[in-house]
Parts: C-alpha cells; structure tokens; sequence
C-alpha cells in the first residue's frame, strides 16, 4: 500500500522520482520504524520531519 502511494507521488512529482519507488518506501519505512525507540514526541517529530525533507524532489 505505501509503496503505491509512493509510486503514484513519484509520477505526480510530489516525490523524488530518482530513487526506484521500492527503495524509497523501504527508507522511509526504515526511518518511521527508528520513531518506536525515540525519547519523545519532539524527537518523533524531528524524524518525520528529516523523513519527509529526503523524500521530496531535488532541485533542478
């Protein structure tokens, strides 16, 4: 399910299309999954925040 969500982000531009859709969805899976052990909501939110900067399309 994410990984099609990602896919679709992907083709609309929404998302970084130089990173294969799989990759991009195991990342940030990987990242989200490191929330469960952090000290605190503000930490959670930080990772989130780090999760989404890397998923978003470089400038050209």
């Amino acid at each position: 399910m994410v990984q099609e969500l990602v896919t679709e982000a992907a083709r609309a531009g929404d998302v970084r299309d130089d990173i294969p859709p799989t990759e991009l969805t195991r990342y940030c899976l990987s990242a989200l999954a490191a929330a469960r052990t952090l000290p605190s909501e503000a930490a959670v939110r930080r990772l989130v925040t780090a999760t989404l900067a890397g998923m978003r399309p470089p400038q050209r």
